[in-house]
């Protein structure tokens, strides 16, 4: 009788696992399919607003602060709101609301209401975001957590080249907002897939055998912070680029189809490094990713914004790629691991790309402003170097702090 009730157990278990990879394959077709149309109105749309509004290059950076503002506001909401509505509520009710700005912007995309609908997206997507990361990593052990966040990463950065290439190509079409029916497609599509979730993700127990031990946690928490403040300069850098590079690659002599797919090898090269983060296990706990990313970044910024020929500017693409992928996948993993996959970690971890979103325009603001006594780009590179030393030297000093701790603890 004990074996037969073992062999049911077993069973039961199995249909669980089996269960819950379905739910993860399923979640990881939603990401790749809201990345696609997200890209679509987040980066792809500043070549329509250049091209077909005539946004000039203040207008475009203007309309990235406030929708990387607003993204802060909706991801640092995410857990609350989830807690207040369930997790599967909150994702369908921003999808369809995602789902319905779409609709309005193909049909109609003038200049005002596309500012006002813009914000909109702003709020929705930092929501939406956190709790997708929630339900790919929630009941995982750390290792499955390092598996999980490689597969997740490389869902959304696949179609992240690809979403910019369509760009493009929809955006220089005879019908330029079929831009927007494209993120439309996408997003109803998503609201077909997320009916089977589960109402709240369920997360691995504290006292689970498998869970980071508190050494490890704590040599976590300070590599969460190291890359965490090398993420931001990331994305404050990419959110600089991203209204720019219309304009960087319209003065090397592209149009929109060629400009808008030249600015996607940044996001081949960070796809790349997604893949081998994900297949190799033995950078994590390490320093030396982030040290890499915290003097690649700069480099490949530079070459971008300065590059005098198409071959300087995707080198410092390719560069700024691979750091942007490290920093990337350390900051959700270790958020993961030490917030045990809550939607508090994913809204975090988003927050701080909001961030990043708000502040490279900003900077690129202040750049244009000083532009009055040099050029253009020059002063946009014066305007960031302080901001980048600043994330250098601060993602430095929690690494700082595990050298003098592990030389304190094994003394010559």
């Amino acid at each position: 009788m004990p074996t037969v009730k073992c062999v049911e157990a077993s069973h039961a278990d199995a249909n669980r696992q089996s269960k819950a990879m379905q739910r993860r394959n399923r979640l990881l077709i939603i990401t790749f399919i809201e990345s696609f149309a997200t890209i679509l109105l987040e980066r792809g749309v500043y070549f329509y607003t250049k091209d077909i509004l005539h946004f000039s290059e203040l207008q475009n950076l203007l309309i990235a602060l406030m929708f990387g503002i607003l993204y802060i506001i909706g991801a640092l909401n995410s857990h609350k709101i989830a807690t207040r509505w369930t997790e599967k509520r909150v994702l369908l009710a921003s999808i369809t609301g995602l789902t319905i700005i779409a609709a309005i912007l193909s049909l109609i995309a003038l200049p005002l209401l596309f500012v006002i609908s813009f914000a909109i997206i702003g709020i929705l997507t930092g929501i939406k975001w956190p709790i997708i990361e929630s339900y790919i990593h929630a009941g995982l052990t750390p290792t499955s957590t390092l598996r999980a966040t490689g597969r997740f990463s490389i869902s959304w950065a696949l179609a992240v080249p690809l979403s910019l290439a369509a760009s493009g190509l929809l955006i220089g079409s005879p019908y330029a907002q079929s831009i927007f029916i494209a993120a439309l497609i996408c997003h109803i599509a998503s609201l077909f897939l997320c009916r089977p979730l589960i109402r709240h993700p369920i997360h691995l127990p504290h006292d689970h055998p498998e869970q980071a031990d508190p050494h490890r946690l704590a040599r976590y928490t300070k590599l969460l912070l190291a890359s965490r403040w090398s993420m931001l300069s990331s994305y404050t850098l990419l959110f600089l680029l991203a209204p720019l590079m219309p304009s960087i690659f319209a003065d090397l002599g592209f149009d929109v189809q060629y400009a808008a797919a030249y600015s996607g090898f940044l996001d081949v090269t960070r796809l790349l490094a997604f893949f081998i983060l994900g297949a190799w296990v033995g950078w994590h706990g390490k320093v030396f990713p982030i040290l890499l990313a915290i003097i690649a970044l700069p480099c490949g910024f530079i070459m971008i914004l300065l590059g005098n020929h198409v071959t300087w500017v995707i080198v410092g693409e390719l560069l700024f790629g691979v750091s942007a992928g490290l920093t990337y996948y350390s900051s959700l993993y270790y958020a993961m691991v030490v917030k045990n996959a809550s939607v508090d970690a994913g809204g975090a971890h988003e927050g701080l790309i909001g961030a990043g979103f708000a502040i490279g325009p900003l900077i690129g603001i202040l750049g244009i402003i000083l532009s009055n006594t040099m050029s253009s780009r020059y002063g946009i590179l014066v305007a960031a170097i302080p901001f980048f030393v600043l994330c250098m030297v601060t993602a430095l000093l929690p690494i700082l702090h595990l050298r003098a701790s592990a030389h304190s603890s094994h003394p010559s």
